[in-house]
Formats: structure tokens, C-alpha cells, sequence
């Protein structure tokens, strides 16, 4: 009869087994929940909405992950906003959205809805299922939008005043963007959710911390698309479907 080696076995197995997967992958796909919140954590910045059991911050969004060239282009309005600060005295750090800290390019978001809070897993879910089904019926049979923006970005106080974006807006009228917008706001109204009424359709491209003494500028360095019916300067995105993001969870929503 052969003999067993165990050796063998062993050996046999750490061939087969596959390696263990490194946990900072595994930080890209799930989160503690978190009982407390602190602005240490995230460059000074502090949530609208503090973190509570049962709670979520919403926003419901078209994301786009912009070209090298654009994001070359938006790159560079960063940049000015950057050199202007560095010649204040008071200058403020300006953190730029179009690229991480380690130069990676990171999609930008074309907000549908101002930031929201869900309270309750019965609220957040049929919240989810209720914007997917307005947005899908806001543009019956058309997968994609193009949305136009204008050739400049400028600076934006959000609502508490805690924050300036640096945002480049949408240019002339869109009758797809705006029906987007109006379903997901008559979601809202429906479900109680509160709206902010000064919302604006808009991709938000840096931040700083904000200064009342200080006016906002405008920076009118991004390049324009040429031979276009709107004589305004603008550029063109196409957009394939939104997105829901309720907390750390992304719902996907197809626009058809």
C-alpha cells in the first residue's frame, strides 16, 4: 500500500488555494458603519447629515468619467483656482474632484437632486424604486441624454455655507435634463423628502472652505465646441442612465 505524505498534501493544497485577497481592496466595496462623525476624517469637511442608525445621505445623479482631454481641460481651471489662493495671504486649500491624490482620473457627478436624507430602510428602499421608475418613465425609449454645459466654472456656496464648489453649470435649455429633475423632485414631494429650492443642475469639479468675506470668481479657461447651433461656449456630454447613491450602496438606474 503507498504511504500517505503529508508534505505532499500540503503542498498540493497552498498550489491550489487561492491567495487571500488584500484588505484594501476589500475597503473599495464595504465600510464600518460608523457611530460618530468628525471632520477630521475628510479634509475638514462636515456632513450635512450626521451619521445616525436607520439614516442615509441621498443624491441621485448622472455620473461621467470625463476624456483625458476634458479632464486635462478641467484640470487646468483647478489649477488656476489653486495659483489664485496661493497668492492670498488667506488662501485656502482647494481639493481638486476631476483627479484622486494619486493622479487617477474619478468620475464626476451631473446632480439630479440636492443632497437628501432617507430616514428608515422601509423609506430608503421604496425611495430607490420609486426614482427608478420615474426617471425611466420621464423619457420613454431614449437610453441617452446630451447635456451641454457651459465654458467656465465658477464658485458655488452650498446651502449651510460651509463650503464653496467650484461647478461648471449647464448651458441653454434641456428639456431631457429638466424632465429628470422634475421626476425626481415630485418623488420627493410625494415622500415628504425635503428639497432644496435653489437647486441647480451642475458638475462640481473642486471645493475649498468657505469665506463670506470673500466674493466667489469665475475662471473661463475650459475649451469650447465649435460650429454648435448655441452660440454660447459650451461642450457636449452624453449621459447612458443615472445613478441612485443611498449611503455606501449604488443603484444603478437604466434610463429607457
Amino acid at each position: 500500500m503507498p504511504q500517505h505524505d503529508p508534505a505532499h498534501t500540503r503542498d498540493a493544497a497552498a498550489v491550489t488555494r487561492p491567495p487571500p485577497i488584500p484588505a484594501t481592496l476589500l475597503d473599495l466595496f464595504t465600510t464600518a458603519p460608523r457611530r460618530f462623525s468628525s471632520h477630521t476624517l475628510h479634509d475638514g469637511r462636515v456632513r450635512k447629515f450626521p451619521h445616525a442608525p436607520e439614516s442615509w445621505a441621498a443624491l441621485v445623479y448622472l455620473d461621467w468619467l470625463p476624456c483625458a482631454a476634458r479632464a486635462a481641460a478641467l484640470e487646468n481651471a483647478v489649477a488656476i483656482a489653486v495659483a489664485a489662493e496661493a497668492e492670498r495671504a488667506d488662501g485656502r486649500t482647494v481639493h481638486s474632484l476631476v483627479f484622486s491624490g494619486e493622479g487617477v482620473a474619478q468620475t464626476l457627478h451631473l446632480s439630479l437632486s440636492p443632497p437628501i436624507q432617507l430616514v428608515g430602510l422601509a423609506t430608503r428602499n421604496l425611495f430607490v424604486a420609486c426614482v427608478r421608475s420615474a426617471l425611466a418613465a420621464a423619457r420613454p425609449g431614449d437610453r441617452v441624454l446630451t447635456v451641454r454645459f457651459r465654458a467656465a466654472a465658477r464658485w458655488v456656496a452650498n446651502p449651510e455655507r460651509s463650503r464653496e464648489f467650484l461647478v461648471v453649470e449647464t448651458a441653454g435649455a434641456n428639456a431631457g435634463l429638466d424632465a429628470l429633475g422634475r421626476a425626481v423632485q415630485r418623488v420627493c414631494s410625494e415622500m415628504d423628502v425635503p428639497w432644496f429650492a435653489m437647486w441647480r443642475p451642475h458638475v462640481s469639479i473642486a471645493w475649498r472652505a468657505a469665506d463670506a468675506q470673500r466674493p466667489a470668481e469665475r475662471i473661463d479657461e475650459l475649451p469650447e465646441d465649435h460650429g454648435e447651433e448655441d452660440a454660447e461656449a459650451s461642450f457636449a456630454v452624453r449621459f447612458e442612465g443615472a445613478k441612485v447613491k443611498t449611503g455606501n450602496r449604488v443603484h444603478r438606474v437604466a434610463m429607457e
